[in-house]
C-alpha cells in the first residue's frame, strides 16, 4: 500500500517544524549567560549606538545625516562614528527596544536581551532556510539531515547568544543562495528579484555580504538573461537603500568604517587582538578551529566530504543549482578563508551551505539503513556537543565569578595588575547589601605586554609594576597566548610570561575561575599554553579532555579562563629582571 505523496510532505513538515523548535530552545536557552553585564565588545559597541537611535523631533532631520538621530554614523553631537555594521539588525534592535521601554539600567538591559532574541530568532530562521536550500539541492532526507545538524552546530549556537550582525548576515545570505540555486533550475525572473533583495539585505547587515556577487553571476550565466541580472540588481540596491539609507546619504564616515574593517581583516591594521593570526594557515586554519571548537570534528567532516563530493557531482552531472551553492562555499573559502584575520565567525555564512552539502552527501547512499547509520555518527557526537556547551552557560560567567572571589578575598587598597586590551577585573557589581563594589577600591594598574619595541624600557617598567603588585589577575588569554608564542616579536615580554608560569617571579598561582563545556561529567576544555611553550597552570581533573587551541575569539566573550596570581615570594625588580634575563639567556 502506497502512502500519499500529501502524507508525506505533511510528515517532513512536522519533522522539520519540531527540528526549529529543538534549534531554537538551544538558541534562546540561557541569554543571560553573562548575567547581563554586556561581556561581549562587539555587542556593547552595538548597544551604545542603539540606545542612541532615536525618531527625530523635526521630521526633515532624516534628510539631515549631521542631525539625524537615526544615523548611526555619527554621534549625538553629529561627529563622525566608527560604525562598521549595517544599520538592519541595529534598526530592529532600536524598534524592539523602544517597544518594550524602560528607563536606565533597565532599559539597557532589555535592550540587552531584545539583541540576543533576534540573533536567536534569525539565526532559528535559517534552519528553515537550509531546509529549503536541501530541498532544492538533494530532496529526500537531506531536507530533514541539513537543518537537523544545523540546529546544533555549536558556533551558530554561541553566535545566537550574542547581540550581534553575523547572524543577521547569514540568514540573508542562506536565503540568496537558496533563490539563486532556485533561479538557476527554473529561470524565474521572481526568483532572481527576490535573491537581489535577499544579497541587498546581506549587505545591509554587513559589508562582507557583497561577496554574494560570486553565485549571482554563477546563476545568470546559465540564463544570460541581461534583464533578471538588471532585476536582481535593482532588488539588491533598492534593499540595500531602504535598511541603510545613512550609507548614501552619508557615505564618507561609512566608507571609512567600512575600509577600516577591510583593511583590519587584510592585515593592512596591525591590532593587538588580531596578531594571534600571525603565521596561521590559510583555510586550514579555520578547518582546524571548526574541527576542533566551532562544529566538532564529525561535521567538519560531512560538511568538507560534502564539498568534495558535490563538487565531483558538479563536474559529473552540471546541476545548475548545485554550482551555483559550490560557487559561494568556494568563494568564501578561498576568499574569507585566505585572510590575514581568520575569527572563526568570519565563516558563519558560509556554514549552512557546507552543512547542506555535508547532509546530502549523508543522505545520498542508497540503503535506508547506511543513511540512517552515517547521519547518527555525525548528528549524535554533535548533539551531545551542542549540549554540553549550552549547558556551559547555567555556570556564573567567569569574570563574575572572579570579581565576586576578588571582593571576598582582597582587602580594598590591594595593588593589582591587569592587562591592556581586557577588561579589567574586578568587574563593578552591585554586593550583597545593594551597594556598589567598584574596581577602584584596588589600586589597579593597567600593563601592555602588547607595547612597542620591546625593549629593556618596557622591561623596566613592567617589572617595577609587577614588583610592587600584591597580585595578577589575567581576564584571558588575550596577551600571553600570543605574546609568548611571538618570541622574535616580543623577546623580553615573552621570557616575563615563562617566569610568571615557571614560578620565578616569586608569584604563584592562587586560583582560577573557568566554564567549560561538559555533559555527563566529562569536560572539554582549551590549552591556550603549550602553542604559546607555556606551562598548563592547573588542567582540569579526569574526566576531561584537551581539544587544544581554541581561537581566542571562541572564548574571550563567553568562558575565558581567569589565572589569579599572588606575589608571595616579595622579589624586587632587580630579582625578577634576573629571573627574566637569565631565561632569555638560555
Amino acid at each position: 500500500m502506497k502512502t500519499h505523496p500529501d502524507a508525506h510532505r505533511t510528515a517532513r513538515l512536522l519533522l522539520v517544524t519540531v527540528i526549529l523548535l529543538g534549534g531554537a530552545w538551544l538558541r534562546f536557552s540561557h541569554l543571560d549567560w553573562d548575567s547581563l553585564l554586556q561581556l561581549h565588545p562587539d555587542e556593547r559597541a552595538i548597544l551604545f549606538v542603539a540606545e542612541t537611535i532615536a525618531t527625530p523631533a523635526d521630521p526633515l532631520d532624516v534628510l539631515r545625516p549631521r542631525l539625524s538621530p537615526l544615523n548611526p554614523l555619527r554621534d549625538e553631537q553629529g561627529a563622525p562614528r566608527l560604525y562598521p555594521y549595517g544599520h538592519l539588525p541595529l534598526y530592529a534592535h532600536a524598534a524592539a527596544g523602544w517597544m518594550l521601554g524602560g528607563e536606565g539600567e533597565v532599559a539597557f538591559n532589555r535592550l540587552t536581551l531584545t539583541g540576543r532574541a533576534l540573533s536567536a530568532l534569525v539565526s532559528t530562521l535559517t534552519l528553515a532556510a537550509m531546509a529549503l536550500l536541501a530541498r532544492r539541492l538533494f530532496g529526500g532526507a537531506a531536507e530533514l539531515v541539513a537543518p537537523a545538524l544545523g540546529a546544533v552546530a555549536v558556533l551558530s549556537l554561541q553566535q545566537a547568544h550574542f547581540g550581534v550582525v553575523d547572524t543577521w548576515l547569514t540568514l540573508f545570505s542562506t536565503l540568496a543562495v537558496w533563490l539563486l540555486a532556485r533561479y538557476a533550475d527554473t529561470g524565474q525572473p521572481r526568483d532572481s528579484l527576490l535573491a537581489g533583495v535577499c544579497i541587498g539585505l546581506a549587505v545591509g547587515s554587513k559589508a562582507s555580504g557583497a561577496l554574494l556577487i560570486a553565485p549571482l553571476l554563477a546563476a545568470y550565466f546559465n540564463h544570460r538573461r541581461g534583464r533578471d541580472l538588471a532585476l536582481s540588481l535593482a532588488g539588491a540596491g533598492l534593499a540595500f537603500a531602504l535598511t541603510n539609507p545613512y550609507a548614501l546619504l552619508d557615505p564618507a564616515p561609512f566608507v571609512q568604517a567600512v575600509g577600516t574593517q577591510a583593511a583590519m581583516a587584510s592585515g593592512a591594521l596591525d591590532w593587538p587582538f588580531t596578531r594571534q593570526y600571525i603565521g596561521t594557515l590559510p583555510v586550514i586554519y579555520h578547518v582546524e578551529q571548526q574541527a576542533r571548537w566551532a562544529l566538532g570534528l564529525p561535521l567538519t567532516l560531512a560538511a568538507y566530504g560534502g564539498l568534495v563530493w558535490a563538487s565531483i557531482r558538479a563536474v559529473q552531472t552540471r546541476r545548475r543549482a548545485l554550482i551555483v551553492a559550490l560557487v559561494w562555499a568556494w568563494a568564501m573559502l578561498l576568499v574569507v578563508g585566505t585572510q590575514a584575520v581568520k575569527f572563526p565567525r568570519y565563516m558563519l555564512p558560509v556554514l549552512p551551505t557546507l552543512i547542506v552539502l555535508g547532509g546530502g552527501l549523508l543522505a545520498a547512499p542508497g540503503r535506508a539503513w547506511l543513511r540512517a547509520a552515517l547521519t547518527a555518527l555525525v548528528l549524535v557526537p554533535t548533539a551531545l556537543y551542542a549540549l554540553a556547551f549550552v549547558r556551559m552557560y547555567a555556570q556564573p560567567h567567569p569574570w563574575l565569578a572572579a570579581s565576586r572571589w576578588t571582593y571576598a578575598n582582597l582587602q580594598p587598597g590591594t595593588v593589582l595588575i591587569a592587562e591592556a586590551h581586557d577588561d579589567v577585573l574586578p568587574l563593578d557589581l552591585v554586593g550583597a547589601d545593594g551597594v556598589w563594589l567598584r574596581a577602584r577600591l584596588y589600586d589597579v594598574r593597567r600593563v601592555d605586554p602588547f607595547a612597542e619595541p620591546d625593549d629593556e624600557a618596557k622591561l623596566d617598567a613592567l617589572l617595577a609594576d609587577l614588583a610592587a603588585a600584591d597580585a595578577i589577575i589575567l581576564a584571558s588569554n588575550r596577551a600571553y597566548s600570543t605574546v609568548a608564542r611571538l618570541d622574535t616579536r616580543y623577546p623580553l615580554t615573552a621570557e616575563v610570561y615563562h617566569a610568571l608560569f615557571d614560578g620565578e617571579l616569586g608569584y604563584t598561582l592562587e586560583t582560577t575561575f573557568e566554564r567549560y563545556p561538559s555533559l555527563f561529567g566529562v569536560t572539554l576544555y582549551d590549552d591556550p599554553y603549550r602553542r604559546a611553550g607555556l606551562p598548563f597552570p592547573a588542567e582540569p581533573p579526569p574526566p576531561a579532555l584537551n581539544l587544544g587551541f581554541a581561537d581566542e575569539s571562541l572564548t574571550v566573550y563567553d568562558h575565558p579562563r581567569v589565572l589569579v596570581f599572588r606575589n608571595d615570594a616579595r622579589l624586587t625588580a632587580e630579582e625578577m629582571r634576573a629571573a627574566v634575563l637569565g631565561g632569555a639567556s638560555r
